[in-house]
């Protein structure tokens, strides 16, 4: 019995247990974390990929989107493409639960 009691005297109190999770949450929030935001994923492809090649698979958006979502259920989604710093496809697909017209 007197080792429970012993082991009950190393037990925090409540107000010691908050001390010790705010000063916790107080160094986690301070210490660096990299943003995703600094960083960019590679500029390059692992295989040469044409201006052609590209072109063709932006121009096929629309049906894989399509397919997408009658294969999945999928109600709407969006699309976005950014090609050497600038948007050069976005648009949305289906129609919001809000609103009887499609998105698109």
């Amino acid at each position: 019995m007197s080792s429970l009691k012993s082991f009950a005297a190393l037990r925090p109190t409540n107000k010691e247990f908050a001390t010790g999770l705010a000063a916790f949450f107080l160094l986690w929030t301070d210490a660096p974390v990299p943003s995703f935001a600094d960083t960019s994923p590679p500029q390059t492809a692992g295989v040469p990929i044409s201006d052609a090649q590209i072109d063709k698979a932006i121009a096929s958006l629309d049906a894989i989107a399509g397919d997408i979502m009658k294969g999945s259920g999928v109600p709407d989604m969006a699309v976005a493409v950014v090609r050497d710093g600038k948007t050069v496809y976005a648009k949305g697909f289906g129609v919001p639960e809000n609103r009887r017209e499609p998105a698109c």
